[in-house]
């Protein structure tokens, strides 16, 4: 058996979960939290994971790995979420896990049903992050289109928003998948477009002497 905490402040909202997985990659979750918001992940994402692990009743140097969704999302929201689980993995000596929504909902459906899905997912101003992947590996870039276009191109299955509004079990699930595999790289932030603080492009003045 293994414990995975897994956890999601890149969308509008703070969620951890304790998973226990079996041998045969089977698992459940033990304890679920979810509080919806646009900003203060930080200071509630603690707190929201001592309160999991409580209902799971499973102490925190029990943990066996750390999950972490990287995205789509906030640019805050999503770098919190990796800062926290590098951070506790150190502290633990497990591995960190990083997983994106694109990739988590398109395996699950690549084990249950196979062939090809595009895969997306709300962005701003009324367009969606949209990436096709065939039996569960990408076969391209994320692409940010408009939702009617996406609707009239996809000839394919479509996983849309719904899919991920199931709890974090794929999440968990694709983690899993890695760590099984021996493919777990270091988390990082999935960034579909320039975080609103960006440097100025505009060249600074030379001073003169």
């Amino acid at each position: 058996m293994s414990l995975v905490l897994v956890i999601d402040t890149a969308a509008a909202h703070c969620a951890v979960a304790v998973f226990q997985s079996d041998a045969m990659g089977g698992g459940a979750a033990l304890a679920e939290r979810r509080e919806p918001m646009l900003r203060g992940h930080a200071e509630r994402l603690f707190p929201l994971i001592e309160a999991a692990l409580s209902e799971a009743r499973v102490a925190v140097s029990a943990l066996d790995a750390i999950a972490v969704c990287t995205g789509p999302g906030g640019f805050t929201g999503a770098r919190i979420g990796v800062a926290a689980a590098r951070g506790l993995a150190l502290a633990l000596g497990a591995p960190a896990v990083g997983v994106d929504w694109f990739a988590a909902l398109a395996e699950d459906h690549a084990e249950e049903h196979g062939g090809a899905v595009v895969v997306a997912l709300p962005a701003p101003q009324g367009m969606v992050h949209a990436q096709r992947f065939v039996d569960g590996v990408a076969r391209g870039p994320v692409e940010t289109l408009a939702a009617d276009a996406v609707r009239a191109a996809v000839g394919e299955t479509l996983l849309g928003p719904q899919a991920a509004e199931r709890g974090l079990a794929p999440l968990a699930r694709a983690a899993r998948r890695r760590l099984r595999a021996h493919a777990v790289q270091r988390p990082a932030p999935l960034y579909l477009r320039p975080p609103d603080a960006a440097p100025s492009s505009i060249a600074p003045p030379v001073m003169l002497a």
